[in-house]
């Protein structure tokens, strides 16, 4: 089963759409709308996996699997400026900043989020890079 959450305000849709998906993509500006998240979950397994996406024109996405304390892959943008700071509002939490290649336009993120949605796994392809703490 999918699982479409986006916040602020709160809303949780079962079963999404890919209109959905877009509507909640595009809705996003870092400020009234932060974020969303797309989940998959499995009952029979109690497998979870989820991709978090946060920011407005350039986003911060990434891709979570089951019971992860944190991300495994996340989006990369490697035609974008190195230095150039992306602010992405974590609203209580506070605020990062990411250099812009750690972001994606909204258009890579839906994408990926839609490839994410029709097979139920990230892209092998795509602009996910593998995520390491430092």
């Amino acid at each position: 089963m999918l699982v479409l959450a986006t916040w602020p305000p709160m809303a949780i849709i079962a079963e999404p759409s890919e209109e959905h998906i877009k509507a909640a993509i595009h809705a996003l500006d870092n400020e009234t709308h932060m974020g969303l998240s797309l989940f998959q979950a499995d009952e029979q397994s109690e497998r979870e996996e989820r991709i978090v996406v946060m920011g407005g024109e350039r986003v911060y996405a990434a891709y979570w699997p089951t019971s992860a304390e944190e991300p495994s892959f996340y989006l990369r943008d490697n035609s974008a400026d190195t230095l150039a700071p992306i602010i992405i509002n974590y609203g209580d939490q506070g605020e990062l900043a990411y250099p812009a290649q750690e972001t994606v336009e909204q258009e890579i993120a839906l994408e990926e989020i839609l490839y994410f949605m029709r097979h139920r796994r990230i892209s092998a392809y795509g602009a996910w890079v593998p995520y390491e703490t430092t």
